[in-house]
């Protein structure tokens, strides 16, 4: 039965050529920049949620008082996160994390590279946070010295198609590092971005190194000391612990450390917030409601159109009405017409995605994996926005042309569709109310 549906729907869109092309580009067009918008949405409020412990990993911020001047920073001492994960019951694990800037790597004569996206880290960095190691044990990859872990296209770049694990790859043409892991790339909703990952015990090696005077250098680690320093660094908070309490405490622990007299005040933010702040967050909502909006445009264009053609047939509706065609299976049938352009629009405008991604991005100064189009939570949201166009634009036409006596159409009372005139105009009044002036 529901093949004979589709088999007249087929029909009329054939037979239709202009007005089903115009109305198949009107819904692709609307269709796809609101799945683009709905995209960066979804993407800017997914922001780290990937990692198991999302909601009790907190980035531990300063705020330092120099008199009247004061300075915000999320570099906090080496010693701040031993002593906090010791002494503070509610703090499960802590990480430090340090970022080096431009350094290169090299694994023989013929593959030297400048880097930047080196990260200096604890070697719980891996147990902590959901970042999924590929090859290695994520327990002991970054525990001795000088050992680093590397992404796949890191390790192509510099092993080929040799397998990295053992491998060296030598740090500014002398500290020699052992790969001791693969690591998969961070996703693009990370706050935390890297290419290598080597272990934080590398740092002493590191600033020998650089320094004018290797000498002089001593262990940067101070574990005896809290406040200010080099390190970013995040706690795994216990299920049941308070913030509040938690930055009381540490507060606590700071003033008893009487050699260091500086004005200092500590917060955080949890993971999820890092990436918008709660007030971001909130604005990023306004994107939806213009998505919404183009959306609803968009349908409302469709349904004028629909019902503009009312008139034309009424004569079909009649005739089907006199040969015993009922109200239920005209609805069906016209839900079916609905239906099949509304599938047609919405292939189309996923397809336009492809078209109008480099222009949005570029707009919004955006970088979205390819692939996070594909997981599963935009997938059912774009569904859900298909179901929403078939049921909102589908149902006025179909009730109000199946709603048509056969009396009336063939004695030629029905000329002008005068409810249907009625109803593009009040779309057209709400159309223009939301528009900006």
């Amino acid at each position: 039965m529901f093949s004979n549906y589709l088999k007249i729907a087929y029909r009329n869109l054939r037979n239709n050529k202009l007005y089903s092309s115009i109305n198949i580009l009107g819904l692709a067009i609307g269709l796809s920049i609101s799945m683009l918008i709905l995209l960066f949405v979804v993407h800017e409020l997914s922001f780290d949620r990937f990692h198991a412990n999302n909601d009790r990993i907190h980035k531990m911020k300063l705020k330092a008082f120099f008199g009247e001047q004061e300075i915000n920073t999320t570099v906090l001492s080496a010693g701040f996160a031993p002593i906090v994960s010791e002494r503070l019951p509610e703090v499960e694990d802590a990480v430090r994390v340090c970022a080096q800037k431009q350094i290169i790597f090299k694994s023989d004569d013929e593959h030297i590279f400048s880097e930047k996206n080196l990260l200096l880290a604890d070697p719980n960095i891996l147990e902590v946070f959901s970042f999924k190691l590929l090859e290695g044990n994520a327990a002991t990859a970054l525990s001795e010295p000088q050992t680093l872990v590397l992404t796949r296209p890191i390790a192509e770049k510099y092993f080929g198609t040799q397998n990295p694990i053992g491998r060296t790859l030598i740090y500014e043409d002398e500290l020699p590092f052992k790969v001791t892991g693969i690591i998969e790339e961070p996703p693009s909703n990370s706050t935390i971005k890297f290419d290598f990952i080597a272990s934080l015990n590398s740092l002493n090696a590191i600033q020998r190194l650089e320094a004018e005077n290797p000498e002089k250098v001593s262990l940067s680690l101070d574990y005896q000391k809290m406040g200010l320093g080099q390190f970013e660094t995040y706690l795994l908070l216990s299920p049941q612990a308070n913030i509040s309490e938690v930055i009381d405490k540490v507060t606590a622990l700071q003033a008893e450390d009487e050699s260091f007299t500086m004005n200092v005040k500590y917060f955080t933010d949890a993971l999820p917030d890092l990436h918008l702040g709660k007030q971001a967050a909130k604005r990023i909502y306004l994107f939806l409601g213009i998505a919404l909006l183009i959306l609803g445009l968009a349908l409302i264009n469709y349904i004028s159109l629909s019902t503009a053609r009312a008139v034309q047939r009424s004569k079909e509706v009649a005739i089907r009405k006199v040969i015993g065609a009922t109200r239920r299976k005209l609805i069906v049938q016209f839900y079916t017409d609905s239906i099949l352009l509304i599938a047609l629009s919405f292939l189309i405008g996923f397809g336009l995605i492809w078209f109008f991604q480099p222009f949005f991005y570029n707009l919004l100064d955006l970088k979205i994996d390819r692939q996070f189009i594909y997981h599963p939570l935009i997938l059912l949201l774009y569904g859900g926005l298909l179901l929403v166009a078939i049921l909102f634009s589908g149902s006025l036409p179909a009730f109000l042309m199946s709603a048509y006596r056969p009396v009336n159409v063939l004695k030629g009372k029905i000329k002008s569709g005068k409810s249907g005139n009625r109803l593009r105009q009040g779309f057209t009044v709400f159309s223009l109310q939301r528009l900006p002036h």
